[in-house]
């Protein structure tokens, strides 16, 4: 009697170094994708912040300067740093006086200037 060969298919035990590295490949893929994702997230929220610490300060400049009242807005002038941002501000015009408010935030790679323009009137 002969034996006549089985056609089930072998069982595998394991996987292949072939499929391992794929596998891990594709992980670090994704784990870098998470890494770029939270780096971006950090940089935006410092941006953020940056620009929301310059509009209290413009707005806490401006609020002072109409407290001064109409006749002691004159010719006004001066600057100050609030949390290393440099704000500045100018009063020109007769009715209505325009006040220009510029606070320079540092940022990375540079710096940026935002400026605040309001109008009063008599």
């Amino acid at each position: 009697m002969t034996r006549v060969p089985s056609r089930r298919p072998r069982r595998r035990r394991g996987v292949s170094i072939v499929e391992v590295l794929i596998g891990l490949v594709m992980f670090t893929i994704g784990l870098l994708a998470l890494l770029s994702g939270s780096v971006m997230a950090v940089r935006t929220m410092q941006t953020s912040q940056g620009f929301a610490v310059a509009s209290v300060a413009a707005q806490n400049t401006l609020d002072s300067l109409k407290a001064l009242g109409w006749a002691a807005l004159t010719g006004q002038s001066g600057s100050y740093t609030s949390r290393g941002h440099a704000i500045s501000w100018n009063v020109t015009g007769a009715n209505p006086r325009k006040i220009v408010v510029v606070v320079v935030r540092h940022t990375l790679p540079t710096t940026k200037a935002d400026s605040f323009v309001t109008y009063v009137a008599q």
